[in-house]
């Protein structure tokens, strides 16, 4: 093959044509929706992903879209948080969660996981190192 039989391909950059979606934007993908339009028309005719207009019909509400705030446990669920952890759990976050659904108290797993970070970290400096599970001498 000669270069003359060579075409250049022009891919775009993907940072370039990237833009935040507007408010407006939203309320006009809820009004397609309710018109009745797929999300592949909806999405084609706004120039924008389907994955978008799936997750802002699925979750967005109308007007400013805000970031929602970071999850934090409140002092008295951290406290039941540590006490689980140290106790009845023995280091396992999962057991936490458990036992804080046994209380009707919802925790998201990732939140926990945030907020045994720092007993876990105590537990291993304060351990030095910590034998594996079933291989204790």
């Amino acid at each position: 093959m000669d270069n003359s039989e060579v075409s250049l391909v022009n891919l775009p950059d993907p940072q370039k044509n990237f833009r935040m979606i507007t408010p407006d934007l939203v309320n006009l993908i809820r009004e397609l929706s309710g018109q009745g339009l797929e999300i592949k028309r909806i999405a084609r005719s706004l120039g924008i992903f389907r994955n978008s207009v799936r997750r802002f019909l699925a979750r967005a509400s109308v007007g400013f879209q805000a970031r929602p705030e970071a999850r934090r446990l409140d002092a008295v669920t951290q406290e039941q948080v540590q006490r689980s952890f140290e106790t009845v759990a023995e280091g396992n976050t999962v057991v936490v969660q458990q036992k804080l659904a046994d209380q009707e108290i919802d925790v998201d797993l990732g939140t926990l996981r945030r907020a045994v970070a720092p007993l876990r970290q105590a537990a291993r400096q304060g351990l030095g190192h910590r034998p594996v599970r079933g291989h204790y001498k």
